[in-house]
């Protein structure tokens, strides 16, 4: 299987994004020279990765006859950005770190 997106920038640090029939819009924040009024594509990346785990967990578990009724993943990344923005080539642009926690509610209540 085949997938395909197609991204178009808007202007500043704002692109919009196709995928199928779906669009994403992302931006940097205003302390990274953009305007706030979309996800950073670095989120995206911490939140495709989520759910990617929340999907494969949930569907792995029902063919164990394992139900959900609700999976929660927090991630969060460590970006140096030093090397993003090319001020000390001796740093790597990108994550240094990822790191991820699965919780669930149970009875209203979060259960970590």
């Amino acid at each position: 299987m085949t997938f395909k997106t197609t991204t178009e920038w808007q202007g500043g640090a704002v692109s919009k994004t196709t995928a199928r029939d779906f669009v994403l819009h992302t931006d940097e924040p205003a302390s990274l020279g953009g305007t706030d009024s979309a996800a950073d594509p670095v989120e995206l990346l911490l939140a495709s990765i989520a759910t990617c785990f929340s999907i494969g967990f949930v569907t792995q578990a029902a063919k164990r006859g394992i139900d959900f009724s609700d999976v929660i993943i927090e991630t969060e990344g460590d970006l140096d950005l030093r090397g993003y923005f090319g001020l000390d080539k001796s740093i790597r642009p990108g994550y240094t770190n990822i790191r991820y926690k699965g919780y669930r509610q149970q009875n209203g209540n979060i259960v970590r």
